[in-house]
C-alpha cells in the first residue's frame, strides 16, 4: 500500500475538536491493514486517554461480505495528540513523516486553512503511479499555507 500524505481534508470535527480517522492513519503510515493501528490503539489505550476521549463511530448502514450481511463498521477518531502518539508507536518507514504531517495539518488547522483550501485527492490511477509526487505536493501546499 503507498502512503499518502494527510490533508486538511482527512480531519472530522467532533465538538470543536478535530480528528483524523485510524484508518486514514493507517494508510498514511504505510501498514497494509488498518487493523495494525487499531492493535497500537488498544496497546496504549490508557496513554491516549490522557490527551481526551477516544472516540469511535460506527457506520450506520453494514457493509455486506457475503450474502448474509455484514457487520457495522467502528472508526477509531483520535486527535491531534493521539495521532502523533500512534506515529510515534508505529514502527514504519514513513512514520517521522507522518508526524510531521499530522502537526502540520492540526497547525494549519487551527490557524482557519479549512479543507477547501487544500488540493482535491487525484484520481486512484494517478494516485497509484504517482505516489511520491503527489505527497511532496502536498507538503509543498501545506507549508506554503504555513508561511514555511
Amino acid at each position: 500500500m503507498s502512503a499518502l500524505a494527510i490533508t486538511t481534508a482527512d480531519l472530522r470535527v467532533f465538538g470543536d475538536e478535530p480528528r483524523v480517522t485510524h484508518a486514514r492513519l493507517a494508510e498514511a503510515l504505510g501498514y497494509a491493514r488498518e487493523k495494525s493501528v487499531r492493535r497500537l490503539i488498544s496497546r496504549h489505550f490508557g496513554e491516549l486517554e490522557r490527551y481526551g476521549a477516544v472516540l469511535t463511530q460506527s457506520d450506520a448502514k453494514p457493509q455486506k461480505s457475503d450474502v448474509s450481511g455484514g457487520r457495522p463498521v467502528d472508526r477509531v477518531l483520535l486527535n491531534e495528540p493521539q495521532a502523533v502518539l500512534i506515529c510515534m508507536f508505529a514502527r514504519t518507514n514513513e512514520a517521522a513523516e507522518v508526524r510531521r504531517q499530522i502537526i502540520s495539518v492540526f497547525l494549519a488547522y487551527r490557524h482557519g486553512k479549512l479543507a477547501a483550501t487544500m488540493p482535491a485527492k487525484a484520481p486512484a490511477k494517478q494516485q497509484r503511479s504517482q505516489p511520491w509526487e503527489l505527497m511532496e505536493a502536498r507538503i509543498r501546499q501545506l507549508e506554503k499555507m504555513m508561511g514555511m
